[in-house]
């Protein structure tokens, strides 16, 4: 158990998730906290953690849906959000497994988008503590543009950005100069951002655009919109930090590899791997950051938003070493949170994140020597075609006689479209060294239908 003068005993904890950052926050806080029971809702089945103080607890993502659907009543609120975003058996599952048994929980981890969105979900607070950002703090990740508006105002750094008319996209682009930078504010993962060096965006965006509103139409809490953005060519940095409503801790850095292919070619995907820590994020650098923070949290506060979960910002820098704020995220990210928490003190996650959630002060989180990477395994044929409707693959990677030093951190593949089924992680002295770790071990093995870049860890 965990009891300190600051916050209550905690022998019983909820952690809910379908990705593999929550799967290693499970693990860190079970290591860590070997009196305390957690139970890990997922919706898949999980390999490597073997923890005798985990349960594991298998969400039904189907749950009987159609007769639920006819039959459940006063649900238009459920039933609403379940259909904007897909995820019809999941959220029911998990709504009435909550009504059942939040009450057997001293506390509740939630870090996944949609269910920060989720007004049924945030109801919740009112009977346990339950770390998830509020649905206000939310729209800073569910509304890019939105973001990029507040950000401009209170003076930090951002690329330039303005809006193009739907309907005269392809004219207004034609009047710009190449690399052209395009986005849009809907949550569509590597669907989301798009650089053209061409004339190839002429054909290529009405494609796009049609995907992406054929992908979100039922799951948007505000219109979509589509902008260009002030090309800036320089390495990125993925900057952790933990809130706790006016206050803020920084977690750590990741150098996060979104192309599809070696050399950071091909198109975006959800990301391909990792490494934590960043060289180049340097101290002068940092204060910089941390400052934007201060800005950010300020101006969330003046708006009566009190910003409680994990914060992550996109960071380029340009060739300067100026650093703009391509994005604000609010969750951990996949894969950086794997290769950040092996890089840092982890031994006080678990109250750190009630801390946050309860509105205390943070405890501090010391940063360590190791090194941490991460290789996403990749389905060979991405991209493919891409739909809003539940798909269960069975199909895996060939993860067979793991290295002890290695581990694999599998993904949910529940989407048409999902571009990865897990990573492989090492730490070691230098990212070097965990990136030949891993690499030595799939030089032995078959993928079968997927496939991994060789330079993570090595490219900068």
């Amino acid at each position: 158990m965990i009891h300190s003068s600051s916050i209550p005993q905690l022998n019983k904890v909820l952690v809910i998730g379908i990705n593999p950052a929550n799967t290693k926050m499970v693990e860190v806080m079970a290591k860590a906290n070997p009196a305390v029971q957690f139970d890990y809702a997922t919706a898949f089945e999980i390999t490597n953690i073997n923890l005798p103080n985990v349960n594991l607890i298998y969400m039904d993502l189907y749950y009987n849906t159609q007769s639920t659907l006819v039959t459940k009543e006063n649900s238009n609120s459920i039933v609403e959000t379940a259909n904007k975003t897909a995820f019809v058996g999941f959220f029911f599952w998990l709504q009435n497994f909550l009504n059942s048994n939040i009450e057997n929980y001293d506390f509740v981890i939630a870090t996944y988008i949609h269910l920060q969105l989720a007004d049924w979900f945030q109801k919740f607070k009112t009977r346990r503590p339950i770390f998830c950002p509020d649905m206000a703090s939310a729209r800073l990740e569910d509304d890019k543009l939105f973001t990029k508006q507040i950000l401009s105002d209170i003076g930090v750094l951002t690329p330039k950005f303005s809006v193009l008319e739907t309907d005269s996209v392809i004219e207004e682009l034609g009047k710009k100069s190449f690399p052209l930078v395009v986005k849009t504010n809907a949550m569509a993962g590597p669907l989301g951002t798009w650089v053209f060096n061409d004339d190839s965006y002429k054909t290529e965006i009405p494609r796009l655009v049609s995907k992406v509103t054929n992908l979100v139409k039922t799951a948007h809490t505000h219109p979509m919109s589509i902008y260009t953005e002030e090309f800036i060519n320089g390495p990125e940095i993925s900057a952790h930090f933990l809130c706790n409503g006016t206050s803020w801790k920084y977690v750590g850095s990741a150098r996060d590899y979104k192309k599809n292919f070696d050399n950071d070619t091909g198109p975006n995907t959800n990301g391909t791997g990792c490494y934590s820590p960043v060289e180049y994020f340097t101290e002068d650098i940092k204060e910089k950051v941390f400052s934007y923070m201060d800005k950010i949290l300020a101006y969330l506060n003046n708006m009566a938003v009190y910003y409680k979960g994990f914060m992550y910002l996109g960071i380029i820098l340009d060739s300067k070493n100026n650093p703009y704020v391509l994005e604000i995220n609010t969750r951990p990210g996949t894969p950086e949170i794997l290769t950040i928490l092996d890089t840092v003190d982890n031994s006080n996650l678990l109250e750190n994140l009630y801390r946050a959630a309860t509105g205390q002060e943070l405890l501090d989180i010391e940063s360590t020597d190791i090194h941490s990477v991460a290789v996403g395994l990749m389905i060979k044929e991405f991209p493919v075609p891409v739909g809003g409707n539940l798909l269960f693959s069975s199909n895996k990677p060939n993860v067979i006689n793991l290295p002890q030093e290695l581990t694999f951190y599998e993904h949910c593949s529940i989407f048409i479209g999902q571009t990865c089924s897990g990573f492989i992680t090492d730490t070691a002295p230098s990212r070097e060294e965990a990136s030949n770790n891993i690499y030595k071990y799939l030089n032995t093995v078959e993928m079968n239908d997927f496939r991994y870049r060789t330079d993570i860890g090595f490219l900068k």
